[in-house]
């Protein structure tokens, strides 16, 4: 298998000195590891935290005897004095943007612990990683060449990538309130034609963290949920009501009674009018 490429800078005692005023967040080391093929490191006691972005292959993080599979567009943390160990997929090994950062300001680490980054949830995924990946682009172009001015710039941009994951897992946060959301719209437009796409496009959010995330809640599809909650209303109606199955259909976001007979039979067993008579007679 073909290796890979390594970029790694660090900090000397001189940049450290001049670099003073950054004492709340700044790198210590920073680098790139394009197919990081063999890639292992197993650390007792570190002294700083690291963050990895993973942008290709696979790899995976162990913290707490428990190992996380870290794919393309995974972000993960280790932390000051957490024992942990970290490599490269074998088959398909990762390429990953690094950097070893420390904060002495209190407010950083418990920011990070606000935004669930802690050594018991030290992954996170469904970020824009391309924007990530950007900030640490500009940190290393022509790193080895800089300047203490260029080194200034380049740590002001790495607390900049710092606090846009802080605000890209709040905007998650509040992404994950749709679950609420798309339930009542699917309550409340039970009637109409009903898609992801639709749905998606009404709370303004982006079909496939809402898809993700909706299976991942509830273990079962957006698409799964509508019928279910079709059928059931379909239910409620026949049993409720003296309404035709013409009716109930279109309540229930059919166009054609045909095909939503044919589909409540499918679920339940038994066509809407069985479904009614038998009820009824219980």
């Amino acid at each position: 298998m073909k290796k890979g490429t390594f970029i790694e800078y660090d900090l000397s005692e001189k940049d450290k000195s001049e670099l003073s005023f950054f004492h709340s967040l700044f790198f210590e080391k920073v680098g790139y590891f394009k197919n990081a093929y063999e890639h292992y490191i197993s650390r007792d006691d570190p002294d700083s935290f690291l963050i990895i972005l993973c942008t290709k292959g696979k790899g995976y993080l162990k913290i707490y005897d428990h190992t996380y599979e870290i794919r393309k567009g995974m972000l993960c943390f280790t932390f000051p004095h957490i024992p942990h160990t970290y490599g490269a997929d074998k088959e398909n090994p990762w390429s990953i943007y690094w950097a070893h950062f420390l904060t002495g300001d209190a407010q950083i680490a418990d920011l990070m612990s606000r935004y669930q980054i802690t050594p018991e949830t030290p992954v996170m995924e469904d970020l824009d990683y391309t924007q990530l990946s950007e900030g640490f682009q500009r940190i290393l172009t022509d790193i080895y060449r800089t300047t203490p001015h260029g080194l200034r710039y380049r740590q002001s941009i790495f607390s900049e990538l710092i606090f846009k994951i802080f605000f890209l897992r709040s905007q998650m946060e509040q992404k994950d309130s749709w679950m609420n959301l798309v339930i009542e719209y699917v309550h409340s437009h039970l009637a109409e034609r009903l898609t992801l796409d639709d749905i998606a496009n009404a709370l303004h959010v982006s079909k496939y963290h809402l898809s993700h995330k909706f299976s991942k809640e509830l273990g079962i599809s957006v698409r799964q949920y509508i019928m279910e909650v079709r059928m059931n209303q379909a239910k409620t109606l026949l049993v409720s009501t003296q309404k035709d199955i013409r009716e109930i259909a279109e309540l229930c976001g059919y166009d054609n009674s045909m095909y939503f007979s044919n589909a409540f039979k499918t679920k339940t067993g038994c066509s809407p009018t069985y479904y009614r008579k038998n009820m009824l007679g219980k």
